[in-house]
């Protein structure tokens, strides 16, 4: 038996042996359902199979790529996603033990939601951003994946809540630029894009990638490299991306106001690319 909320119940799996909820020890990828199929599955199947990998986890021989697309169009089908849906898939170890697990068998899970499809559109009104320095992130191949260890994300987010901020921006444990709450992270300059390198410590992002791609076709120049605080004040636009929301833009930070030309233009492309 245990408390849970001052009931005395008997101890379900998830609060006894699941490590995902005891030590973060998994990994979840968040993919956009849009129009009847997942854009970018091969770029979130690669992240996910690298993941794993470095965690060391021994998922079933059937857990492929083509086995995932397939559950996600079951799944979408079963929740009546219609035109656009969030997916969440986690994979933890599956093993009793403490800190030392006893076996490294992967369980996985697979849920989804439907979003407003309105939400995948261009917003008029650009974010405020701020940085957020109380806790920094550490550089390293963990840093690159996207580990059920959030808590980093969550304090963030909540300090972005507490000064009326739409976002922070993430510093790494050598106080450079790394990317926000949610998002990979971009200055644009004149027509050029900036962004940090993985070896910093950003999330390996799936639109981070995609972007890449998209900005090249349409004429920009892609560099990478460590920014400074000060970089953000230099820049003509802040552009953020993620899975879901695509291409944002960031209107306020530090009281300069910015302007969203690329942003807009990507976005664009992006949109395209999902119907």
């Amino acid at each position: 038996m245990i408390n849970h909320n001052n009931h005395l119940i008997p101890a379900p799996e998830w609060a006894t042996t699941n490590r995902a909820f005891r030590y973060g020890d998994g990994l979840f990828e968040t993919i956009l359902w849009s129009n009847g199929k997942a854009p970018f599955l091969a770029f979130h199947w690669q992240r996910l199979s690298q993941g794993i990998a470095y965690l060391a986890l021994d998922v079933p021989a059937y857990f492929t790529e083509a086995y995932l697309e397939e559950q996600l169009h079951f799944l979408a089908e079963k929740n009546q996603l219609g035109i656009a849906g969030r997916i969440r898939i986690t994979v933890y170890r599956d093993s009793t033990g403490t800190y030392k697990s006893l076996q490294n068998n992967a369980s996985f899970l697979i849920e989804c939601q439907p979003i407003d499809a309105a939400h995948l559109e261009f917003t008029e009104r650009g974010l405020t951003i701020g940085l957020y320095k109380e806790n920094l992130k550490a550089t390293g191949p963990l840093s690159n994946i996207k580990t059920t260890s959030a808590l980093l994300y969550v304090l963030a987010n909540q300090y972005a809540q507490a000064q009326n901020w739409d976002d922070a921006i993430l510093l790494n444990t050598n106080n450079k630029i790394i990317e926000a709450t949610s998002s990979n992270l971009f200055l644009v300059k004149g027509t050029s894009l900036h962004t940090p390198p993985l070896k910093e410590g950003p999330l390996d992002g799936v639109t981070r990638k995609v972007l890449f791609q998209m900005a090249m076709q349409e004429g920009y120049g892609i560099s990478s490299g460590p920014i400074e605080p000060s970089m953000l004040l230099d820049a003509d636009e802040i552009i953020l991306t993620n899975a879901i929301q695509g291409i944002r833009w960031v209107g306020q930070y530090g009281g300069k106001t910015y302007g969203n030309k690329a942003a807009r233009a990507l976005h664009g492309l992006w949109l395209d690319s999902i119907k």
